[in-house]
């Protein structure tokens, strides 16, 4: 009797478990914050993970305890990462609050998924940044360490987070200081919905509106490189500045030359990004073209001969309003032959963490810079523009150089500058021979990839479209040409090896070498590829009949 007395009383505690278990508590009441579950049941709540987690030890120790935020799910929801899902466990170990602010809060409200994760936390930024790293075993550094600003690299992401302390005593007054009302939001780092938004000045109500207003009348001149960034803000969602932003935007772009080259050039990058036509009229309209841009800005009175039908700054609005369409033809199409190869090479890392679409953009902003020092206007009135190519070619170097751009970056947006006018010439041609082609490569090498879109582009802002299908026709003839040589012949990836190297003409030649060999190579490949010479006494016949050499 006292054994099945045991068994039955066994029984009901794994039943009583079994119903606790199935049966969660309400959490509502405690939205916003953290609880800490024994047996399913509430131990302890706080402001933070650790706080709950604390409390539950003492009300039931020795007792597994289960932590977690309790979002308020009242609101709409928030298009947030899933990458902020992966963090809640690393989250729940922090004895901080931590909020997402800026850019990711906002991309969420509108319907935006962003991977830009910035947080704020009340004191010892850098601190908790290494304690996140720890717990994420992930290498955390020293971002700001005047601002308390720590980073953490996640490589599994292929992200970094970056913790700040408040700007301020507060939450608000942090999000006070910030620029944009939009971009001075913020929310617990695991709430789901709209109800947990913190929006002390109304961002919500003018991003629903498109306003770019400013959070206060010095926020723009407390730091000058926000007067782009409201430019760009306008452009990218198509809203408007408010006539208090467009004043402060007026006075801060001035004080642009208290801010560093780099943070400018980041800027302008992201200026170049979406319509940027649109991003730099607004810039000139505001009369701070010239103070980012001043050799562009040179460009305003230059008057251009016909077939132009716009000033040479306006037709570098256009050859960047058209860019994209180009690009839609060569790279999205499903006609378009080369459209993986081109990606590939747009998308490519360059030194200096940009990438070869950023130099593309930026070549078509400063491809006719030149033309404001090599104007010339004949008794006809006929304008002209003799090396502008060359000359645009040196500026834009120099120009880049000031901005911090690497010697890769320069190099490459240089030698398109100086090339852009070559499709246009050969397509007065009636044919183009493989030769020519080979030497357009051989002086160009990948940039000439770029060369040819940006020569598209250019054909488009100078008729606003596509003018007759004749013309049209042939540069795009041309452009093909040049690009299925480029990966038949040109293309590291696939070198036609050559029938004879150096040594083998030094041998033949019963030279010691010279500057003479290296242009025999040359020579000899550019007719191996014409198809001139197709078998190794082909060449070495070619080499007899070519050299000087006794």
């Amino acid at each position: 009797m006292e054994k099945g007395g045991d068994g039955q009383g066994s029984q009901n505690e794994k039943q009583s478990q079994m119903e606790t278990e199935n049966h969660s508590p309400d959490l509502t009441p405690y939205t916003g914050r953290w609880v800490a579950l024994v047996d399913n049941q509430i131990a302890g709540v706080g402001d933070t993970g650790v706080a709950a987690r604390n409390l539950a030890r003492r009300n039931r120790p020795k007792r597994k305890i289960k932590v977690q935020y309790v979002p308020d799910m009242s609101g709409e929801p928030l298009t947030l990462s899933p990458l902020l899902a992966e963090l809640a466990h690393a989250l729940s170990k922090l004895n901080t609050p931590i909020y997402l602010v800026g850019g990711a809060v906002r991309d969420a409200i509108l319907g935006r998924v962003s991977h830009d994760l910035d947080f704020v936390v009340p004191e010892n930024g850098i601190k908790t940044a290494f304690r996140l790293g720890d717990i994420l075993q992930q290498p955390a550094f020293v971002l700001d360490q005047e601002r308390d600003v720590g980073r953490i690299r996640w490589a599994k992401q292929g992200l970094f987070l970056d913790i700040s302390t408040f700007r301020g005593p507060s939450l608000t007054a942090d999000l006070s200081d910030r620029d944009i009302t939009f971009n001075a939001m913020a929310i617990p780092a695991l709430a789901q919905t709209t109800a947990e938004v913190i929006d002390p000045l109304d961002g919500m109500t003018d991003l629903a509106d498109k306003k770019i207003a400013i959070t206060h009348p010095h926020a723009l001149s407390d730091d000058p490189i926000r007067a782009l960034r409201a430019i760009r803000m306008m452009v990218r969602y198509e809203g408007s500045l408010t006539p208090e932003t467009a004043t402060a935007v007026r006075e801060a772009l001035p004080l642009l030359n208290q801010v560093s080259a780099e943070r400018q050039r980041d800027e302008l990058l992201n200026l170049l990004t979406d319509a940027p036509e649109i991003a730099l009229k607004k810039l000139y309209e505001l009369a701070g073209l010239d103070k980012v841009l001043p050799r562009i800005a040179a460009l305003a009175p230059i008057e251009q001969s016909k077939p132009h039908h716009e000033n040479v700054l306006f037709h570098t609005f256009s050859i960047l309003r058209w860019l994209p369409t180009v690009l839609d033809q060569h790279l999205h199409s499903n006609q378009a032959p080369f459209a993986t190869k081109l990606r590939a090479h747009l998308a490519r890392p360059v030194t200096g963490m940009v990438t070869g679409l950023d130099l593309l953009r930026l070549a078509a902003l400063y491809h006719d810079v030149g033309k404001a020092d090599t104007q010339t206007i004949e008794e006809n009135g006929r304008i002209r523009f003799f090396d502008h190519d060359t000359v645009g070619a040196t500026i834009t170097e120099e120009r880049l150089t000031e901005f911090r751009f690497s010697r890769e970056a320069v190099t490459h947006v240089t030698s398109i500058v100086h090339g852009h006018m070559r499709p246009l010439l050969l397509a007065t041609s009636d044919t183009v021979s493989v030769k020519a082609r080979h030497r357009f490569f051989r002086r160009y090498g990948h940039a000439g990839l770029d060369i040819c879109l940006i020569s598209l582009a250019d054909h488009l802002a100078t008729y606003n479209g596509i003018s007759d299908d004749t013309s049209w026709a042939k540069i795009n003839t041309i452009v093909t040409d040049l690009l299925a040589h480029y990966y038949q012949f040109e293309d590291p990836a696939i070198q036609v090896a050559p029938f004879l190297n150096g040594r083998d003409i030094m041998e033949i030649l019963g030279s010691s070498g010279g500057p003479q060999i290296g242009k025999l190579l040359r020579l000899l490949r550019e007719s191996q590829i014409a198809g001139d010479i197709k078998t190794k006494d082909e060449a070495i016949h070619f080499i007899q009949q070519s050299s000087p050499i006794p």
